[in-house]
């Protein structure tokens, strides 16, 4: 069926090291599947590593999911992993994840989502809509 697929639209990368790995061994089977990612990502100063859905099985009627739509990573090393072994089974799942996540001093580490089983019927998860990280090291689990 219907895939579409829009990721690193308008992607600036400037200064030092960046590495972004997205997407690696994703599976999109059944019925149609929208995934957009990271639109206007600026990622400036410094080294990021982002890696986003490693292992991704979408099984089963419609999925949504849109990843970090306006993100700017600034200042020092970033690390964010998104969705390690994410499974989506059975109807309709919604998940929108840090719409305007601004992170504006030194270390950063967020993991989401390691092993999130969504099973039957709809799931709807929003979470970090406006989320403002500042001053030294913050981690979430």
């Amino acid at each position: 069926h219907c895939v579409n697929i829009l990721f690193n639209r308008n992607l600036p990368l400037s200064h030092h090291c960046a590495n972004i790995l997205f997407i690696t061994n994703l599976s999109l089977s059944h019925h149609c599947v929208n995934i957009l990612f990271n639109t206007n990502l600026p990622l400036s100063h410094h080294c990021a590593n982002i890696l986003f859905n490693t292992n991704l099985s979408l099984p089963h009627h419609c999925a949504n999911i849109l990843f970090n739509r306006n993100l700017s990573l600034s200042h020092h090393c970033i690390n964010i992993l998104f969705n390690t072994n994410l499974s989506l089974s059975h109807h309709c799942a919604n998940i929108l994840f840090i719409t305007n996540l601004p992170l504006p001093h030194h270390c950063v580490n967020i993991l989401f989502s390691k092993n999130l089983p969504l099973s039957h019927h709809c799931v709807n998860i929003l979470f970090n809509i406006n989320l403002s990280l500042s001053h030294h090291c913050a981690n979430i689990l």
